[in-house]
């Protein structure tokens, strides 16, 4: 009899062990897959670019204080100012001269040059299954001469929900809901001392001064109108599966006036 209740105590413990690993494996499996519409876009799309970082000089980017030269349709060769120094930005030297389409005549009774300028653009927007998406975004603008440096920054993070429409061929519609969260930080500009615009002493700032949290943007009126808002707005851009690329022009000529805006001596 009491080798019988060994025998029965053994095949119970080996049952319950056998239970455990069963409910066990039943917890790790992998969820379930995801019920609802499905986008059939998605994936990576990314955009680079670097505008007025050559030695071409019909296609130099420097600083004007004169708004009707930006205003002229399709340019890239103008950031505007509006805030002293910035707005009067000048080099005593550099290897370019003023034989340019830059060529400014105050200027040059100083014998002053123009700055050259760099605007970077970085971009990255990811589509998922969900139909949400993530944008990382970002622009730097800069000295691209020798001794140059980083002189403002404008850095996104956003989120938000899409939808899509195929265009020609490989090439998409998305249109971007607002950001539904995420955030953008700007960075302005120290003219490091110098009050009268010579740019080689220029500097960005070490921290942000305007945080935009997009987290919150639901719980307080007003945050459409702020001044960083149209960055990361919602829009339509293009993305071409083909080869992964996003078409969302980020060039704004006056971001280097909203940098300045925020500029200390």
């Amino acid at each position: 009899m009491k080798k019988f209740s060994k025998i029965f105590a053994t095949i119970l413990a080996l049952c319950s062990l056998a239970t455990g690993a069963f409910a066990l494996a039943a917890c790790e499996k992998e969820p379930e897959e995801q019920t609802g519409p499905v986008s059939e876009l998605r994936g990576t799309f990314t955009f680079n670019d670097s505008i007025g970082e050559t030695g071409d000089a019909s296609k130099f980017l420097t600083v004007t204080n004169d708004q009707t030269r930006v205003d002229e349709a399709g340019q890239r060769s103008w950031l505007y100012g509006s805030y002293s120094p910035f707005s009067v930005a000048y080099d005593w030297d550099n290897q370019f001269n003023l034989a340019t389409p830059h060529h400014d005549a105050a200027q040059a009774a100083q014998n002053r040059r123009v700055p050259v300028m760099n605007y970077r653009i970085n971009q990255q927007l990811r589509l998922n299954r969900d139909f949400t998406y993530s944008y990382v975004c970002s622009v730097i603008i800069s000295n691209p001469c020798q001794w140059g440096s980083e002189i403002g920054r404008m850095e996104a993070s956003v989120r938000g929900t899409f939808t899509s429409a195929a265009q020609t061929g490989t090439a998409h519609a998305v249109t971007l809901s607002d950001p539904t969260g995420g955030s953008l930080e700007l960075y302005g500009i120290s003219s490091g001392g110098a009050g009268d615009g010579y740019y080689w002493q220029w500097r960005v700032h070490e921290t942000p001064d305007v945080v935009q949290n997009y987290d919150y943007a639901d719980c307080f009126d007003g945050y459409k109108e702020s001044e960083v808002y149209q960055y990361v707005a919602g829009r339509v851009v293009t993305v071409d599966t083909e080869n992964n690329s996003l078409s969302d022009d980020l060039f704004d000529p006056y971001l280097f006036d909203l940098m300045a805006k925020y500029g200390t001596y």
